[in-house]
């Protein structure tokens, strides 16, 4: 088996991306085969889990919603939320309550790396690198 090196958060914005094929979706697909193939170990919180359903229930329906989400358990760490997040979440500068519970997760998980469409939601809220897609694979090339 690959030995794991980086443990990456990923945003809920990564996954919409590539399941609604919005910009950046190649990106993010190339990080999720990565984290498949165990080259990199993927963090996401339960909140992803939550918005994804609400979305997918609408657009692709539960059954392509359910196909989704037994794949992500074999493959992706599904991290809990709870009190000390939500806690931390409402202590946090961060103005989107969302994206505060999720950095409050990669921390408590002591991520290596958060990833998302939206850096600037994350970065000037945690100490954890915070990268685009684009970037966080342009730096692995490195």
């Amino acid at each position: 088996m690959t030995t794991i090196e980086k443990t990456v958060f990923l945003d809920t914005n990564v996954f919409i991306d590539q399941l609604q094929q919005r910009a950046g979706m190649e990106a993010a697909e190339n990080i999720m085969t990565l984290g498949k193939e165990r080259k990199i170990r993927i963090c996401l919180s339960t909140l992803t889990v939550a918005n994804v359903s609400y979305i997918m229930r609408k657009t692709a329906g539960k059954k392509k919603m359910t196909k989704v989400f037994k794949d992500w358990l074999k493959y992706y760490v599904i991290l809990p939320d709870n009190d000390m997040g939500i806690y931390s979440a409402v202590r946090n500068d961060c103005p989107d309550f969302e994206d505060g519970l999720q950095i409050a997760s990669a921390e408590a998980e002591m991520c290596d790396a958060i990833i998302t469409s939206n850096v600037r939601h994350f970065a000037p809220y945690t100490d954890i690198p915070v990268y685009t897609p684009e970037d966080f694979l342009a730096k692995l090339r490195r």
